[in-house]
């Protein structure tokens, strides 16, 4: 990481360089709901797959439909002027017998959405790749890191992201009423 050093007046009329340090923003996330893309309601979601559940599954078992995880930040405004040194999506499989997956799904930018807007339709995807790939299979309890972009940390706009199943019967993360909530954390300069 890159230090970035500051101008010092001392007391005597010396000038001293001092080292402001890398820091870690934690942000907690504002909005984390899954659903069906096909019959989008994030309350159904949950109700059919478990409270405190997001779950991103390319084609579940029994309805053989996809189920999508969306996730929004909040950026706080400690951040503005401030160098982004990387970021890093956090999600923790649930401790629900039917969490651990062969794939933890791919993550995505996507236009804002609130939670409102995902009981009508799924947000649109911004880019023709995802952020980030599989990191590979997931057992109960297990966090998963997600290095992102650095250029997904836009000034006074949230952090909007999909989690998209790319494995038949996907994985169960902890949704904000989990122990364990989505997060992201960016660490700056």
């Amino acid at each position: 990481m890159r230090h970035v050093a500051w101008l010092v007046l001392a007391a005597c009329g010396r000038l001293e360089f001092a080292e402001r340090a890398p820091a870690r923003v934690d942000v907690p996330a504002s909005v984390a709901a899954c659903i069906d893309p096909k019959q989008p309601d994030p309350a159904a979601c949950e109700s059919f797959n478990g409270g405190g559940q997001l779950v991103v599954d390319e084609m579940d078992s029994t309805t053989h439909d996809p189920w999508n995880s969306y996730v929004r930040f909040e950026l706080p405004d400690s951040l503005r002027g401030r160098h982004v040194a990387a970021v890093t999506l956090e999600v923790t499989a649930t401790d629900d017998a039917r969490a651990p997956g062969t794939s933890t799904g791919t993550v995505w930018r996507v236009a804002p959405f609130s939670l409102a807007d995902l009981g009508v339709a799924a947000p649109a995807l911004l880019d023709a790749a995802p952020l980030a790939g599989s990191q590979g299979a997931v057992v109960q309890d297990q966090v998963i890191d997600w290095p992102l972009p650095v250029s997904v940390i836009v000034p006074r706009a949230p952090v909007c992201l999909a989690l998209l199943g790319d494995a038949v019967d996907g994985v169960n993360y902890w949704n904000l009423d989990g122990p364990a909530p989505p997060r992201l954390m960016i660490d700056i300069e």
